[in-house]
Parts: C-alpha cells; structure tokens; sequence
C-alpha cells in the first residue's frame, strides 16, 4: 500500500529534533572539555558547556523552518511516498 506524507507538524518535529541535537551533542562536548583541561584552555569551557543548548535551539528553529517549507512544498506537489506491506503477526 502507497502512503504519502502531505503534512508533518512542525513544532512536534522541531521539538524531536530539538533534542537529539542536545543529546547527540553531549559526548562531544564531554570530549571538547576534557580536552580543553588538558590544554589548559579553561577559559572556553563555560561557552562549552553552553553548546548543547546552542544547538539545540539551532534545530529548533532549522527543523521549524524545513518542516514548515516541506508542508508548502507537498501541498503544490505532493509529498514523500512510501510503501507498507505486512509482514506477519504481532506477537
């Protein structure tokens, strides 16, 4: 069966979006802190340890806009397509 995608909500995926930035992004900023220990940059940590949240902000808004663009897109073309088949029982 053919299914099409012709809305996504935007702030839903925003918010989704919002948070897999801030959780992705924590390992790294682990790792840029413990480096700027060991280098003595001390100073930056701060900005670092702020970063998570910069980017999570940034796919807040990045994803609202592209979510936002994909609705107006779909409705003058349509949207994704996909196929669904079945593949046995649930157990």
């Amino acid at each position: 069966m053919k299914i099409q995608v012709t809305k996504v909500s935007v702030g839903q995926s925003a918010k989704v979006m919002a948070m897999l930035y801030l959780l992705l992004s924590i390992p790294f900023v682990a790792v840029f802190v413990a480096f700027a220990l060991a280098g003595g940059q001390g100073n930056f940590i701060f900005l670092l340890l702020l970063a998570p949240v910069f980017y999570a902000a940034a796919a807040y808004v990045g994803t609202a806009f592209s979510a936002w663009l994909y609705n107006v897109a779909a409705k003058k073309v349509g949207g994704f397509e996909y196929t669904t088949s079945e593949i046995g029982e649930a157990s």
